[in-house]
């Protein structure tokens, strides 16, 4: 019998008891912090405007983590019809401000995850028949529409279990999916085909394929969209890992200079003395001073 179990019996034995755990819970560190959040579904045990004020109270690192998905959107489900509105809203503009930045995460990944995330967990409150403000529905499809290769789908793993999973990547980079699509279509349709299913087991580069198979296309698709003033730095660090190790080097280095001059405002930085192109301190970057050089 599972600790949620024998406390739900607890609060049917001996509600008094039931509460003072319940608050002593608070003082023990986050080891109690999934069974906090699923006793707000109690009602005996916290009343409606409490389990509001708690979850709202919950702080963005809590809030966010995939450790407590389950045990929050479940709460919330069991409580929102009997939050206040002003409550409800104060959640929903909660989840539409997003998680923090991990001081490891690129700019650009942390945008698009975070919209994800709050994406994901309001449709996934759509579906379960919350209801939700005009103003939080009409932000949906933006949400959706900035985020690169969403798939409706993901909504369906906002409360999945996060218990550990074992298994193999499987890493495919043949280039067929791209390999007759226009230029101008190339790096959109890799970036739909990257962004693979939540706990899915596949993960897409045909890009990698791409510069393995036609390396004429790739540098010609990144020099298009350098002229776009795009600089997708997942694909200038793919051109560089998958570099033919029979191709002269001076091709890319061409390539850097011609995007410097056209684009106006990226560059390469590469290590070629030390470690070839495979160098991994090469980036696309913004730099003015680099080209005022």
């Amino acid at each position: 019998m599972t600790f949620a179990n024998l406390f739900s019996r607890l609060i049917s034995f001996d509600i008094s008891a039931a509460k003072k755990e319940y608050r002593n819970w608070k003082r023990t560190g986050v080891f109690f912090t999934p069974l906090s959040i699923w006793a707000l579904n109690e009602n005996n045990l916290v009343p409606p405007y409490e389990a509001g004020e708690s979850l709202i109270a919950l702080d963005r690192q809590t809030f966010w983590s995939s450790n407590y998905d389950r045990e929050l959107l479940w709460t919330m489900r069991s409580r929102w019809a009997s939050l206040s509105a002003d409550q409800r809203l104060a959640l929903e503009e909660k989840i539409l401000a997003g998680r923090d930045k991990f001081d490891s995460e690129a700019d650009g990944d942390y945008q698009n995850r975070r919209l994800a995330l709050s994406a994901m967990r309001l449709i996934w409150m759509q579906r379960a028949d919350l209801e939700l403000t005009p103003e939080t529905i009409a932000k949906i499809p933006d949400l959706k529409k900035n985020i690169p290769g969403w798939r409706d789908s993901w909504a369906s793993e906002a409360d999945a279990s996060h218990d550990s999973r074992v298994g193999w990547v499987n890493r495919e980079t043949a280039a067929t999916p791209i390999a007759n699509l226009p230029i101008a279509d190339v790096i959109k349709t890799c970036d739909e085909l990257a962004n693979r299913e939540f706990q899915s087991f596949t993960e897409r580069d045909p890009f990698h394929g791409l510069v393995e198979a036609n390396l004429k296309k790739a540098m010609a698709v990144l020099i298009f969209e350098a002229r776009r003033s795009n600089f997708p730095s997942r694909y200038w660090s793919t051109i560089l890992t998958a570099w033919p190790k029979k191709t002269s080097v001076r091709r890319i280095g061409a390539v850097a200079r011609l995007v410097g001059m056209k684009g106006g405002v990226v560059s390469g930085v590469f290590n070629l003395e030390s470690s070839g192109v495979e160098a991994p301190d090469w980036r696309p970057r913004h730099d003015k001073q680099y080209h005022e050089a």
